[in-house]
């Protein structure tokens, strides 16, 4: 049984059209075939969430960001002292990370 091929066609910039002419030229492959290759490998590929799972994701992380914030205001308070630092960089690492997901994901 045949497999459906589908044609399409990339753009790149001069630089990475160069890289790939010069992968070519030394592994004696096609352009499409190192480009190919690399995505079915997984090459550089970064994962994308639905907008349902990244709703969800962030309101996970939203949760989680509370829970942080009210241990913080417990160790403000000198409820346990001695933490508070690692606690803020908690919370700096949780509003780094949401905006990252927020960028990525609109």
């Amino acid at each position: 049984m045949r497999k459906n091929v589908f044609r399409t066609s990339v753009r790149l910039d001069n630089d990475l059209y160069m890289k790939a002419l010069e992968d070519s030229n030394q592994t004696g492959k096609s352009i499409a075939s190192i480009l190919r290759d690399a995505y079915a490998k997984g090459g550089n590929i970064s994962p994308t969430f639905s907008r349902d799972e990244t709703k969800d994701f962030l309101r996970q992380l939203r949760m989680i960001g509370n829970n942080i914030n009210q241990i913080a205001r417990q160790i403000n308070s000198g409820f346990r002292a001695g933490h508070s630092e690692a606690f803020q960089e908690l919370r700096n690492d949780l509003g780094r990370l949401l905006s990252l997901v927020a960028e990525k994901n609109g």
